[in-house]
């Protein structure tokens, strides 16, 4: 069997003394915030809601695409006013990904099926969820079939290989030349790891191996190396950004049953960066920086929420028990930004109306994003 990442893995490899106190802190951020959603009940829906979209500009970011969080938005609900670019197009898929992964709450099945389902089909969730034993049997006899076909062709490959070099060798001697050695001295993998193209094993399965091998470690140390690992391999191409998902989702499913951490705006945020040829020390204690990142800038978030909503609150004591400015309050909570048209739709009524109870909120309305008069937009920040 070819060197794989979990070989690479060996407790004597890695200097654990560098990483107890990244991993200590982090998993205290991470379990602070979700202590504090467990017991902020009237924020913690508009939090979560927020944190999706957040989290998924941040995501298309760390592979280099750029969408605006207002764009995201209201392409989301349905009011957009450009027409959508392939980013927002890839930005609004993501962030179903997101919800759909967060609402099944550790009942979507992380195997190879259930991931290439979820890649190759993004309308069709139910298929993931709803597997049967003849879709379980077919898949089966679908995937022997094809590692009899891989095998056959990788030994049609070896004989043209066989008889390239013989008629080299033939050439050589006729010609008179030296025939030179070949090398059959095997490379050594980089740091532990073979790379895709070398290794025999399928990344994909060999990551899912690495779920069952980092049981044994925290849920921290775990979704880091799971991380590092899915940005190594590349068990799927261009896939990053579902696998810095998967990592969220498992750390919902281990350690914030709560919220999914916001962990890839925590990656943005911080001073470096992932690169491949870092030491494996060097890499998880920049992913679990990134981890420790997120905590503290999702409980910063929770106060300026927090306060907001006290304030916008006190304002609506002195409305009707029938008005819609307490929906109003939980809009601005639960998007990060809120356009006229949005909230007329969201709340059913007209444009003027939402005019009407922005007046009612006096000071305590949120500021106003676009810094246009034609078509405004507010937002917390």
């Amino acid at each position: 069997m070819s060197y794989s990442y979990i070989e690479g893995l060996a407790l004597e490899n890695i200097n654990f003394s560098t990483l107890m106190l990244p991993i200590e802190a982090a998993t205290e951020a991470l379990c602070r915030l979700d202590e504090r959603l467990f017991r902020s009940e009237a924020l913690a829906d508009g939090f979560i809601s927020r944190t999706h979209y957040q989290e998924t500009c941040a995501n298309l970011w760390m592979d280099g695409e750029l969408i605006h969080l207002k764009d995201l938005v209201l392409h989301d609900v349905e009011a957009d006013i450009r027409a959508p670019t392939h980013e927002l197009t890839r930005g609004a898929h993501l962030l179903h990904l997101r919800r759909r992964l967060f609402n099944q709450q550790g009942k979507w099945p992380i195997d190879k099926a259930g991931i290439l389902n979820l890649i190759n089909r993004p309308d069709g969730f139910d298929n993931v969820f709803n597997y049967d034993e003849g879709v379980k049997e077919k898949n089966k006899r679908v995937e022997k079939e094809k590692q009899k076909e891989d095998h056959v062709e990788g030994l049609y490959k070896a004989i043209d290989e066989i008889t390239e070099r013989s008629q080299n060798i033939i050439e050589q001697i006729k010609s008179g030349e030296k025939i030179k050695a070949r090398n059959t001295q095997e490379s050594k993998p980089k740091d532990g790891y073979a790379s895709i193209a070398e290794d025999v094993a399928d990344p994909l399965e060999q990551w899912l191996e690495l779920i069952e091998f980092t049981k044994k470690y925290p849920a921290v140390f775990a979704a880091a190396i799971l991380l590092d690992a899915w940005l190594l391999l590349k068990p799927i191409e261009n896939s990053n950004a579902f696998g810095r998902l998967l990592c969220c989702y498992i750390l919902n499913q281990r350690l914030t049953s709560n919220v999914m951490p916001p962990i890839i705006k925590g990656l943005q945020k911080s001073r470096k960066r992932w690169q491949s040829f870092e030491k494996i020390e060097v890499r998880l204690a920049i992913i679990l920086e990134g981890f420790e990142l997120a905590g503290g800038e999702a409980m910063s978030e929770l106060d300026r929420l927090s306060l907001a909503h006290e304030r916008m609150m006190l304002a609506a004591k002195k409305c009707r028990s029938n008005s819609s400015l307490p929906g109003l309050i939980d809009l601005f909570i639960q998007y990060p930004v809120v356009s006229t048209a949005s909230a007329s739709k969201a709340l059913n009524i007209t444009p003027r109306a939402v005019d009407q109870l922005l007046k009612q909120l006096g000071s305590a309305v949120p500021r106003e994003r676009t810094g246009r008069g034609r078509y405004r937009m507010w937002g917390i920040i």
